[in-house]
C-alpha cells in the first residue's frame, strides 16, 4: 500500500468578522482581526481603498479611533508575516451615519 499523502499545510489567513459594519461618526470603533496559521509577528497596511477619517490601522492590525465623517468606506489590509514573508489580506466595508 503507498504511503498516505501528506497533510495539507495551513494556509496563512487573515479577516475582520464580520466584514460589513455600521457605524456612528464620533462612535469609539475597535475592530481586531482574526489571523490564522501565522507566527504571530506581522507587519500591517492598508493595501487598498481607506478607512473612515479618524481610524487607523494599528501595529496589530486593530482598526481603532472614532470616525469623524458619514459615507461608505471600504479598504484591504495587507498583513505580511514577518517570520515567514507570506502575505494575507483582509477586506472590509462600512457605512458611517
Amino acid at each position: 500500500m503507498p504511503p498516505a499523502p501528506p497533510a495539507p499545510i495551513p494556509t496563512f489567513a487573515v479577516s475582520y468578522e464580520p466584514n460589513r459594519f455600521v457605524w456612528h461618526v464620533g462612535e469609539p470603533v475597535v475592530l481586531a482581526p482574526d489571523v490564522r496559521f501565522g507566527s504571530g509577528r506581522y507587519d500591517w497596511t492598508v493595501a487598498a481603498g481607506a478607512l473612515p477619517a479618524g481610524l487607523v490601522l494599528g501595529q496589530t492590525g486593530a482598526v481603532y479611533g472614532s470616525p469623524r465623517m458619514p459615507g461608505r468606506y471600504s479598504w484591504t489590509v495587507l498583513a505580511r508575516d514577518v517570520e515567514t514573508g507570506t502575505s494575507a489580506t483582509a477586506t472590509a466595508s462600512a457605512v458611517v451615519q
